[in-house]
């Protein structure tokens, strides 16, 4: 209808996703109505030309009607704020503005998909198995913050020089699709080795999947293995939420959670905000844009600095830490065998010393059995007179 199409023609400067969520939105309220496009903008340029306060917000009425309605159904505030955003752009565009009261936006917590964490991104690469495009998607998203939309966007170009250079991290400029702000990411050791690894399986084939030679224009995401096309925003999404009831998350997370995951572990690091949001590509408010712009090399170095946050699997020691640790267990083992040594002497010197008490106590017993024989003797000799004398005799005589 010519106020649809007027109105998508003046929302030129939001992305494809944004229109397309604003017409689904904007045609459930119509749907709730009663009311077809056309109806609307004739209804509201009729009730604005009425002297009835009450007549001329009709439509303002209406929809925070809809919004309520909404609230009762369990929408989430979220989801009520971009209904309540759809339906205001429609009447706008079409220059028969809605005049709001302040407080009519809608407003509350709304509990969202919240942001990912370690275990969960685990439980998701768990879920992916051998799949190498999956397992590079999860942790390209993990890593950069990147949306879907600007991650399937990228071209083979955008990473090659870095990976045949063998950098650990690579640096990545894109303008995002969703708002034209310039995101100055990254990707670490986790993402780069994932993308080797689908990149490999490309270059590879198999029976059923062709060998690649990936050339510089090429996706960086195919869309299927034989494809030449791009991996789709909602073939992302789709696949997302079937690794997410794969992993037991339930409805908890989508793949917009690993972005928020980015800004969370960048902001536990100790980035300063500013950067954290030039770094994902948010748009900075007021004069924050204007004061903080830090060199390219400044905010790749805080990316690199913050990394550890951003990692879901153990580090991997360094050949230093390697020696290190090697060196310890050497004298470790040195020392345990000069105790093994010690030891071995202690225990021969205690045989050496039993040995001798061995001797010593036989000799004692030895004694005692001499000393039995010599009282025998003298008692025998004291009772017997005749003894006595002649023991006296041979005493004297030396015998």
């Amino acid at each position: 209808m010519e106020a649809v199409e007027y109105w998508m023609g003046e929302l030129s400067g939001k992305s494809d996703s944004t229109k397309e969520k604003y017409f689904d939105y904007f045609k459930r309220f119509a749907d709730w109505l009663g009311e077809d496009p056309e109806e609307i903008i004739q209804n509201r340029r009729e009730d604005v030309r009425s002297d009835d306060v009450r007549v001329q917000r009709r439509y303002e009425s209406k929809l925070l009607s809809y919004i309520t309605y909404l609230k009762q159904k369990g929408y989430s505030t979220s989801t009520q704020q971009v209904a309540f955003a759809a339906v205001s752009s429609f009447f706008e565009m079409n220059y028969l503005p809605l005049r709001m009261r302040r407080g009519d936006y809608p407003s509350g917590d709304s509990m969202g998909y919240r942001a990912a964490t370690k275990e969960d991104i685990l439980r998701l690469l768990d879920a992916a198995g051998d799949d190498s495009r999956l397992r590079a998607v999860i942790l390209f998203l993990k890593d950069s913050g990147l949306r879907v939309s600007d991650l399937v966007r990228l071209r083979f170009r955008d990473v090659s020089k870095y990976l045949e250079e063998g950098d650990e991290f690579i640096p990545l400029q894109i303008v995002t699709k969703k708002n034209g702000i310039l995101a100055k990411t990254a990707i670490g050791p986790e993402a780069v080795t994932a993308l080797k690894n689908y990149l490999a399986h490309r270059r590879e084939g198999t029976r059923a999947i062709d060998s690649e030679d990936i050339a510089e224009h090429a996706p960086l995401f195919k869309a299927r293995a034989n494809d030449v096309r791009h991996l789709s925003r909602s073939s992302v999404s789709s696949t997302f939420n079937y690794l997410v009831a794969k992993a037991g998350l339930g409805g908890e997370i989508s793949a917009h959670s690993l972005r928020k995951f980015t800004e969370t572990k960048l902001e536990a690091a100790g980035v300063n905000p500013n950067w954290v949001d030039q770094i994902i590509g948010h748009r900075l408010p007021g004069s924050r844009g204007n004061y903080s712009r830090p060199e390219d090399d400044d905010l790749f170095q805080v990316y690199v600095d913050a990394y550890n946050e951003l990692r879901v699997f153990e580090v991997p020691a360094s050949a230093a830490e390697l020696e290190k640790t090697a060196a310890e267990l050497r004298k470790a083992q040195s020392e345990l065998q000069e105790m093994k040594t010690d030891l071995a002497y202690q225990m021969s010197k205690r045989m050496e010393m039993e040995k001798k008490f061995e001797q010593s106590d036989k000799k004692v017993q030895q004694l005692e059995t001499d000393m039995v024989n010599v009282r025998s003797l003298l008692l025998g000799v004291l009772n017997n007179p005749d003894a006595l004398e002649e023991t006296r005799r041979r005493l004297s005589q030396g015998t």
